[in-house]
C-alpha cells in the first residue's frame, strides 16, 4: 500500500528545527483523497509518556493541519501519526513515523515505529559580543608555531612534517586512497598567543578555533578524546593563557566541539 498521508518535517513543520519552551508548533499533512479517511491524529510524547493528542483539521481539499503549544519543559519530545481509514468496509488504524533516510513520513507497525523528534530548549539571549563581533577562524596547525626553535611540539608517530611553511599541502595515501601519514606544519596555541597583537590590530574580537582536542589528524575533526588538548597544540595551561591574554585585548575564544561524530 502506498502512503495514505505525506508529511516532511523539513517542509511541513513550523517553525523548522528546535523550538523554545511553550512555543507553538504547527504541522500540515497531505492526505490521499482516494482513500476513505476517517481521522488523522498527531501524537506527541515526552519519553514514554503521551503529552498531547491533536486531531488534525481539514483545511483544504488535500491538507490537514493542527497546532500544539504545550511543549512546557526543555528536553526531547517525539511524535508520530495515527491514521484511521476505511478500507473495503473495514476500519484500520495505521501508524506513520519518520523515514530513516530523510524527513519524510513512512508507514510502520506500532512496534517498529520510528518517531520524529523535537528538541525543546529554554529561551536564551545571544551575547552582543558574538552578534556584533568580528570573527577570525584559525586552523591551528596551519597558523603559526610559537615555539622558540620553531620545531613542532610532540610530533606524532609516522607523521609527515613540512620543512617550510610555504610548502604545498599534500596527503600521503595508500592504494585504497586511505591517508596513511598525516601531514603537519607545526602550528600551536603558543603561535596564536604570539599573534594576538596582530589579530587585535586587525579589529578581531572573536577567535574561532577549529578542533584542538586530541586526534591523529591535522584537522582534529576525528576527535579521539574531548577531555585532552592535542599535545602538538599544547595543554590546558597554554589554553588558559591564550584565553586570558585574548580577553585582555577584548577577544573571545570559541572552540569547535564536533560532538556529532568521533
Amino acid at each position: 500500500m502506498s502512503n495514505i498521508i505525506n508529511y516532511s518535517s523539513w517542509e511541513n513543520k513550523a517553525p523548522f528545527g528546535a523550538i523554545k519552551i511553550n512555543q507553538d508548533v504547527r504541522i500540515s499533512v497531505e492526505a490521499d483523497e482516494s482513500y476513505n479517511l476517517k481521522n488523522i491524529k498527531w501524537i506527541i510524547l515526552k519519553g514514554d509518556n503521551k503529552v498531547g493528542e491533536v486531531d488534525l483539521v481539514r483545511e483544504s481539499k488535500k491538507y490537514y493541519q493542527g497546532e500544539f503549544n504545550e511543549f512546557n519543559e526543555s528536553g526531547l519530545y517525539f511524535y508520530y501519526f495515527e491514521v484511521e481509514v476505511d478500507i473495503n468496509g473495514n476500519n484500520r488504524k495505521l501508524f506513520y513515523g519518520k523515514n530513516y533516510n530523510d524527513g519524510n513520513v513512512c508507514e510502520y507497525s506500532y512496534e517498529n515505529l520510528n518517531k520524529y523528534q523535537i528538541t525543546v530548549h529554554e529561551d536564551f539571549e545571544i551575547p552582543s559580543w558574538y552578534k556584533e563581533g568580528i570573527m577570525y577562524n584559525i586552523f591551528v596547525d596551519r597558523f603559526n608555531n610559537g615555539n622558540r626553535n620553531k620545531k613542532p611540539s610532540n610530533p606524532k608517530e609516522n607523521s609527515f612534517i613540512y620543512a617550510n611553511w610555504s610548502d604545498t599541502p599534500m596527503y600521503i595515501r595508500d592504494k585504497n586512497d586511505e591517508i596513511i601519514r598525516w601531514d603537519f606544519y607545526g602550528g600551536n596555541l603558543k603561535g596564536i598567543i604570539e599573534k594576538l597583537p596582530y589579530l587585535s590590530k586587525m579589529g578581531v574580537s572573536i577567535i574561532y578555533l577549529n578542533p584542538i582536542f586530541e586526534s591523529p589528524s591535522n584537522h582534529k575533526y576525528n576527535t579521539g578524546d574531548y577531555k585532552k588538548i592535542d599535545p602538538m597544540f599544547g595543554d590546558e595551561e597554554i589554553l588558559k593563557e591564550l584565553i586570558e591574554k585574548a580577553n585582555t585585548k577584548g577577544i573571545n575564544i570559541i572552540l569547535d566541539g564536533v560532538f556529532s561524530h568521533t
